[in-house]
């Protein structure tokens, strides 16, 4: 398991309104093994001392699944040319919603590298929100 930075961006374009975005560093954790590749962080620093862990695991060019745990509980299955339903615990109640993954791009390898993706995301197969994210993770230098 190697340390690492993190540096997400992300677009939420809802719908019928302006684009939100947000963009954060962290350090993390980067773990390969054969076609998957995990990495781990914590989300609390963007989110307001929130104590949210997560775990992103990467397969190919195909499948991003996101599972955050914590104060907020979720798991997102990003899947090229599928739609998948998910759902996020919150402390007012669950929400089941729809993912369709419209591309990955993936060229993360041993020391880095980057992941986009681009999703929508629908409740009761109304749109809620299109997406794009962009993850960049670099491997920091530890000194000898």
């Amino acid at each position: 398991m190697k340390d690492v930075l993190i540096k997400i961006k992300g677009i939420q374009e809802p719908d019928s309104s302006q684009n939100e975005a947000i963009e954060f560093s962290t350090d993390g954790k980067m773990e390969i093994n054969e076609d998957t590749i995990t990495i781990f962080y914590n989300e609390g620093e963007m989110l307001e001392g929130a104590d949210i862990k997560t775990k992103m695991q990467i397969i190919g060019n195909h499948t991003v699944i996101t599972e955050r745990n914590g104060s907020m509980n979720s798991r997102l299955v990003v899947q090229k040319g599928v739609r998948n339903t998910c759902f996020y615990s919150t402390p007012y109640g669950e929400l089941s919603m729809g993912i369709y993954g419209e591309e990955i791009e993936n060229d993360l390898n041993s020391n880095g590298g980057k992941l986009k993706m681009k999703y929508s995301i629908d409740t009761n197969l109304s749109l809620l929100s299109k997406n794009e994210v962009e993850i960049t993770v670099r491997e920091i230098e530890t000194e000898v």
